[in-house]
C-alpha cells in the first residue's frame, strides 16, 4: 500500500509538472506587453549592470520600481538579469517554475493536512491549470504573485507539519515564510487568519463547541479558541510589522479614482464575478473597468447571495467544515484586494484569484465526495468528470496563453470581453503609438476619452502623440486637460513645459517646469529642461543650479552634462568645464568633438600636458578638424602653461 501511494504521488507530481509545461510553454517566446512589464522591461538600471554584485543586491533589495517596495521579488529580478540579461521569455518560465512548485506544494500541504491522496492532488491540478491563473504566470510582472504565493503556501506547509509533528522549528520556519510572502507583495496579509481556519478543519486541533460539565449542555470553547489565537500572535505582529515597513516604504500613493460609495457598492458585485469566472472561466480581461452604473437590484442581490452562501456554509459546518473554511478562505483573503483603498482603476483582477481560489477549490472537491457519498457509481462518476473538469480547463488555459502573445493580442481581447473598457483603449493606443502608427493611437485614445472624458492617462497619451505630429496646440490642450484631472503629475507639467519652450512660450515653460520640480524635487529630467531654459534665457547662474542638480540626480545624462561644460565654458571657468569634457570623453563613444572640447578645455585652463591627448585623439578621428590642428601648432610655438 505503502508503495502504491508513493507511485501515485509521483504519477500527480508529473502530471502537475507535464500539464503544466504542455500549457504555458508558448510564454517563452511571448513579446513583453505595455501593460506594467515596462517596470522591468526598461529598468535601466538592472539593465545596465553586468553581473550580480553588491550593488545590484541593494538596488533590488531597497528600491520600488513599480511604486511598491518588494525586496525578495526585486532581488529575485536581480537574480534573473544575471542569469537570462534580456531575454524576457525566460522571466516568464522562471514565473511557470514557480506556478508548478505552488501545485507541488499545494498538494503536500492537502495531502499532510487531510491525509487523503487523490483530492489533495484534484485540488492542486485544477489550481496549476485554472484559466484564472493564467494572467499571474504569462504576465511579466507576474512573478511578485506567484513568488508571494510560493512562500504563503510554505508557511501552511509548515505550519501544518508542525501541526502533525510538533518541532519548534517548523513553526519558526513558518514564520519566516510569511515574512518572505509579504516582502514578496504586500497582497496576502490575511494568512494568519487561513491558519486559524486550517485549526478547525482540516487539522481539528480545538473543538468550537464543547458539553459543559456542570449544566450537559454544549457552549463555545472559548478558552480552545483563545489559545489558538495567542499562538498565532508572532503571524498577526509580524504582518502588522512587516505591513507597515512596506507602507513607509510605499512610493505610489492611493488614488482614489473612483468615489467611496461606488467602490463600496463594486465590493459584493466583484465578489460575485468572482465566483462567476471561477465556475465558468470565459470572458477574462487584464482589465475590468469599474461599473458605470449600480442598480440597487443587482447590488442587493449580490449581497444576499453572499450572505445566503455564508449562512449554507454555517449550517453544513456541523457535518462538513470544510465548506465554511473553504468559503471563509475564499472570502478572507480577497478583503484586502477589494478595491476599498484603490490603487489602480480596475474593478476587479484576475491575478487577486491565485490563493484565494484554494479555499473554493478545497469546497468543491471535499464538497462534490460528500455529496456522492456511498453512491455504488461514485468511482465512475468522480474520475469522468475529474477527466472533463481537467480537460476542459486544459483547453480555456491554452487558449487564454495565446491572449498573453504581445499588447496587440491582449488589448483586443479585452476590448472584445468587455464593454466601456478605457484602459484597454488606453493601452492599446500606446502600442500603436510605439509602433510608430500614430493614426490608430490616436483614434484609441479618442474613445478611451469618450468613455471616460476625465482619464488623465489618455489625455496624456494623446498629447504625446500631438508632439510626435507637429500638432503643438493640441497637445498642450491635452496636456492641460490631463492636469486638470490630475493636478499633481509631475511629468505631465514636464510635457507641458516642452511644449510650450517648442512654442517660444519660455516663461510658461519655465512655470510648468518649477511646477513639475515642487511635485517632485528630484525630477532629474525637469531639472535639465529647467535649466536649458534658463540658459535661453541668459540666466546662466540660475541654469547652472538645475543642470548641477539633474547630475548629482542621475550622473549619466550625458546632454545635461555637455550643456553644463557649454556654460562653464562661457562663464570662462574652463578647468570645470574640462572635467566634465573629461567624464563625457570616457561615457560616450570616440567622437572628434568631444576630444577638441576637452583638449581646448584644458588648454585654456593652463593644463597644457593634458591637452594634447585630446587633441590629437580628435585628429585621429577626425584628420581634417581644423580646430584641432590650429591648437596644436599654437601649442607648439609656445612654452605649455604647466611645464
Amino acid at each position: 500500500m505503502e508503495t502504491r501511494n508513493r507511485l501515485s504521488t509521483v504519477a500527480i507530481c508529473l502530471f502537475l509538472v507535464l500539464s503544466a509545461l504542455w500549457v504555458y510553454h508558448p510564454i517563452r517566446h511571448h513579446a513583453p506587453t505595455n501593460c506594467d512589464d515596462f517596470y522591468l522591461t526598461q529598468n535601466t538600471f538592472i539593465m545596465e549592470q553586468s553581473g550580480w554584485n553588491l550593488k545590484t543586491l541593494v538596488y533590488g533589495a531597497t528600491q520600488a520600481p513599480t511604486g511598491v517596495w518588494m525586496p525578495i521579488t526585486g532581488l529575485l529580478v536581480v537574480f534573473e538579469h544575471f542569469l537570462f540579461g534580456t531575454d524576457f521569455g525566460l522571466y516568464r518560465m522562471g514565473n511557470l517554475l514557480l506556478h508548478m512548485a505552488n501545485g507541488i506544494l499545494l498538494f503536500f500541504a492537502l495531502r499532510r493536512m487531510t491525509g487523503a491522496l487523490w483530492k489533495s492532488g484534484l485540488v492542486a491540478a485544477l489550481f496549476v491549470l485554472h484559466p484564472l491563473n493564467v494572467e499571474p504566470v504569462a504576465w511579466l510582472v507576474g512573478i511578485r504573485v506567484v513568488l508571494c504565493a510560493f512562500f504563503g503556501l510554505a508557511a501552511i506547509y509548515w505550519y501544518a507539519s508542525a501541526v502533525r509533528r510538533p518541532a519548534t522549528w517548523k513553526y519558526v520556519v513558518s514564520l519566516f515564510s510569511v515574512s518572505l510572502s509579504i516582502t514578496s507583495v504586500a497582497m496576502y496579509v490575511t494568512l494568519p487568519f487561513v491558519l486559524l481556519l486550517i485549526d478547525y478543519w482540516p487539522l481539528e486541533r480545538k473543538p468550537l463547541f464543547i458539553t459543559r460539565p456542570d449544566t450537559g449542555g454544549s457552549g463555545f470553547n472559548w478558552s480552545g479558541a483563545g489559545r489558538l489565537l495567542w499562538e498565532k500572535m508572532p503571524f498577526f505582529v509580524l504582518i502588522l510589522g512587516m505591513s507597515a515597513i512596506v507602507l513607509a516604504a510605499h512610493d505610489l500613493p492611493f488614488v482614489h479614482h473612483h468615489p467611496l460609495a461606488h467602490r463600496i457598492l463594486n465590493v459584493p458585485l466583484a465578489y460575485v464575478q468572482y465566483l462567476a469566472k471561477f465556475f465558468f472561466p470565459t470572458g477574462l480581461s487584464v482589465f475590468y473597468p469599474l461599473p458605470v452604473e449600480f442598480p440597487v437590484w443587482k447590488v442587493a442581490g449580490a449581497v444576499f447571495l453572499l450572505l445566503a452562501v455564508t449562512v449554507g456554509a454555517l449550517r453544513a459546518a456541523k457535518t462538513h467544515r470544510f465548506f465554511i473554511v473553504g468559503w471563509l478562505w475564499f472570502a478572507g483573503m480577497m478583503v484586502p484586494l477589494s478595491g476599498i483603498a484603490q490603487i489602480g482603476t480596475q474593478a476587479m483582477a484576475d491575478h487577486y484569484m491565485y490563493l484565494p481560489m484554494i479555499g473554493l477549490l478545497i469546497a468543491v472537491v471535499w464538497g462534490a465526495d460528500a455529496v456522492m457519498g456511498n453512491w455504488k457509481h461514485k468511482a465512475a462518476a468522480s474520475w469522468t468528470a475529474t477527466v472533463v473538469v481537467l480537460a476542459l480547463f486544459t483547453g480555456l488555459s491554452a487558449r487564454q496563453v495565446g491572449v498573453w502573445k504581445n499588447s496587440f493580442t491582449l488589448l483586443n481581447h479585452a476590448l472584445a470581453v468587455t464593454k466601456n473598457n478605457y484602459e484597454a483603449h488606453n493601452h492599446l493606443g500606446q502600442a500603436f503609438a510605439e509602433a510608430g502608427d500614430n493614426q490608430n493611437a490616436i483614434g484609441h485614445f479618442i474613445q478611451a476619452l469618450a468613455i471616460r472624458p476625465d482619464h488623465a492617462k489618455s489625455h496624456h497619451n494623446l498629447a504625446n502623440v500631438y508632439v510626435r505630429t507637429g500638432n503643438l496646440e493640441k497637445a498642450e490642450h491635452h496636456y492641460q486637460q490631463a492636469l486638470v484631472a490630475d493636478p499633481e503629475n509631475a511629468a505631465t507639467f514636464n510635457s507641458l513645459g516642452l511644449v510650450q519652450a517648442a512654442q517660444g512660450r519660455l516663461h510658461k515653460a519655465i512655470a510648468s517646469y518649477q511646477k513639475a520640480l515642487a511635485l517632485a524635487p528630484d525630477f532629474a529630467h525637469a531639472h535639465h529642461n529647467l535649466a536649458r531654459a534658463m540658459a535661453v534665457s541668459d540666466r546662466l547662474e540660475e541654469a547652472e543650479v538645475h543642470y548641477q542638480r539633474a547630475l548629482a540626480i542621475n550622473p549619466d545624462m550625458a546632454g545635461t552634462r555637455l550643456q553644463l561644460a557649454e556654460i562653464l565654458t562661457l562663464k570662462n571657468r574652463p578647468a570645470e568645464a574640462a572635467r566634465h569634457y573629461e567624464i563625457l570623453t570616457g561615457q560616450a563613444p570616440a567622437s572628434a568633438d568631444l576630444n577638441y572640447l576637452a583638449g581646448r578645455a584644458f588648454y585654456e585652463s593652463g593644463q597644457t600636458a593634458k591637452a594634447r591627448p585630446y587633441l590629437e585623439q580628435a585628429l585621429a578621428i577626425n584628420p581634417q578638424m581644423k580646430a584641432a590642428q590650429d591648437l596644436l601648432l599654437r601649442m607648439d610655438q609656445t612654452l605649455p602653461a604647466d611645464h
